[in-house]
């Protein structure tokens, strides 16, 4: 199961891989408020669908490979 902790984790690790932009300018590429980006990275927060394809957006991928990657994170 897909778990707020891994979508998040995978975010962070994109957002900083494929971007290199601060938590808040990346917030701001995506249209995403900047303390429920903050939530969706630290697994605090849920992410909605149209929320997850901002993000995936900003990053120039697909939502579907933001799932993809952290579901291959998730113990089996």
């Amino acid at each position: 199961m897909l778990t707020n902790e891994l979508v998040g984790k995978v975010v962070r690790e994109l957002r900083e891989k494929k971007t290199k932009l601060t938590q808040e300018a990346f917030a701001d590429r995506a249209r995403v408020h900047r303390t429920h980006m903050c939530k969706i990275e630290n697994g605090q927060g849920s992410i909605q669908l149209n929320t997850l394809c901002k993000i995936a957006d900003a990053l120039g991928i697909r939502a579907g490979d933001i799932l993809n990657k952290a579901d291959r994170l998730r113990p089996k």
